[in-house]
Formats: C-alpha cells, sequence, structure tokens
C-alpha cells in the first residue's frame, strides 16, 4: 500500500507541476494578445493575436484535462483508503481466526488427554466438544465473513484496475489526439 500512497503523490506533484505551467502558459498568451493590440493592426499583429488565442485555448484544454486527472487521482486515493481499511479488517479477522485456531487445538489436547475413568471421561470428553463445536461454528463464521470481505475487496481491486485502464486508455488517446 505505500508503493500507491507514493505513486499517487508523485502523480500529485505530477498535476501539479502541470497547473503551473497551464497558468504560466495562459498568461503569455494574455501577454502576447496584449503586445499584439498595442502594436496595431497590422498582418503581424494580427498573426499575434491569433497564436496568443490558441496559447490560450491549448491552456484552457490543459487545465481541463488536469481536472479531470485530479479527480481520477481522488477515486484511486479513496479506493486505495477502502481498500486499506479492508486489509485491516482482514487481517484482525485472520487474527481471531489462528485465536480460535489455538483455542481448538488446546481443545482438542485437552480432549485426547481426557482422564480414566469412563463417567470423568465422558465428562471431561462432552464439554471440550461442545466448546470445540462453539469454536468451529465461530471459525465457520470468521471463514464466511472473511470470504465475503475477501470479495469485496476483490471487487474494489478491479474496479480500482479498470479505473487506471480507463485513465490510461483516455490520456493515451488525448495525447495521440493532440
Amino acid at each position: 500500500m505505500g508503493a500507491v500512497d507514493q505513486a499517487a503523490g508523485e502523480i500529485d506533484n505530477v498535476i501539479s507541476h502541470i497547473e503551473k505551467t497551464t497558468k504560466q502558459s495562459n498568461l503569455l498568451a494574455v501577454n502576447a494578445g496584449v503586445e499584439a493590440t498595442r502594436v496595431g493592426s497590422d498582418a503581424s499583429a494580427h498573426g499575434s493575436k491569433v497564436l496568443a488565442q490558441e496559447v490560450r485555448s491549448l491552456a484552457d484544454h490543459t487545465r481541463v484535462t488536469v481536472d479531470h486527472v485530479r479527480e481520477k487521482s481522488a477515486i484511486v486515493s479513496e479506493t486505495t483508503q477502502r481498500a486499506r481499511a479492508m486489509v485491516e479488517r482482514l487481517q484482525h479477522s485472520l487474527s481471531t481466526v489462528l485465536d480460535t485456531l489455538k483455542a481448538t487445538s488446546a481443545l482438542s489436547e485437552e480432549v485426547a488427554n481426557a482422564g480414566a475413568a469412563r463417567e470423568t471421561r465422558l465428562k471431561s470428553i462432552t464439554q471440550p466438544i461442545e466448546r470445540l463445536r462453539a469454536a468451529s461454528d465461530q471459525t465457520n463464521e470468521i471463514i464466511v465473513q472473511n470470504t465475503d470481505e475477501a470479495t469485496e475487496l476483490a471487487r474494489d481491486a478491479n474496479s480500482t484496475v479498470r479505473k487506471l485502464l480507463e485513465f490510461e486508455i483516455q490520456e493515451t488517446s488525448r495525447r495521440l489526439a493532440a
């Protein structure tokens, strides 16, 4: 998860750099337009105005693209945070399963070491079996819960991968179109 967080931070840095460049391009376009207006109405001034408009249009398009990328980045971050929370819940559940398995093991050992007399043996076997059954039921419940959480985590991971692929396809299409 740390690598994902680091990559998200790097993406945010790149987006910030692109935003700065866009603002500078827009400022250059405004300056070029002002300079063209100051020079007059000859052909070179007209060409400067057209160039300034094109640079401004490119800066506006870049700003829209950056906003879109930032939006997708926020979705990825949110999905990553949800996945992290699910992993933590899964770790807790697995810890509970491990504790239950240890208890089951201890109960099994207790059953194996049951005493000498038949009546005492039956009592010593019956009680641990009941606890073993309860522990087994609890283990089954935890396994079902873990399976559900793992399924949900897999769905979220697939969703994140789809979103990242969509983003990459869109960005590649935009680059190719440019």
